[in-house]
């Protein structure tokens, strides 16, 4: 069962993030005590807030929904170079590799998808993230998928 067959879940979005994978920074503060999020955190979320909103220009979509969001998203790392055979898709990306962690690169796509798939972060009902490597021609990157539950 997928969520295609649950009724009243639909079909949303689909978006394809490419490298470099980022996750969300820690906030800084500058010498004047104002807080501010870095530089290539911020450059992230834009480049997933575009994208997202020619993805939903490419559908016709007026705007973000205000209904429930459940977000799917699979961050795929390519194969580290000491690996000499492709693994299944079972493999899981382990730590060491310097990716980023998954819980911070997920506060970035929700964020830069934040006003523009959805109107407020609190719309985000369910989320379904998993980290692999990337497998025979499969490109690294983000692939997002969003559904609304009415």
């Amino acid at each position: 069962m997928t969520l295609d067959d649950v009724p009243g879940i639909k079909p949303f979005l689909r978006l394809y993030v490419a490298p470099p994978i980022v996750g969300k920074a820690r906030p800084r503060m500058n010498r004047r005590g104002s807080v501010y999020t870095p530089q290539k955190t911020k450059r992230f979320e834009d480049r997933v807030s575009q994208l997202a909103l020619f993805a939903l220009q490419a559908e016709n979509r007026l705007g973000p929904t205000s209904l429930p969001v459940i977000v799917f998203g699979t961050v795929v790392h390519p194969l580290p170079k000491r690996y000499k055979t492709p693994p299944s898709r079972g493999w899981v990306a382990k730590g060491g590799h310097h990716y980023p962690d998954l819980d911070n690169v997920i506060k970035a796509c929700l964020d830069g998808l934040n006003g523009v798939a959805y109107l407020d972060d609190s719309q985000v009902s369910g989320l379904r993230w998993t980290r692999v490597y990337a497998i025979e021609e499969e490109q690294p990157g983000i692939y997002l998928e969003l559904f609304t539950v009415e």
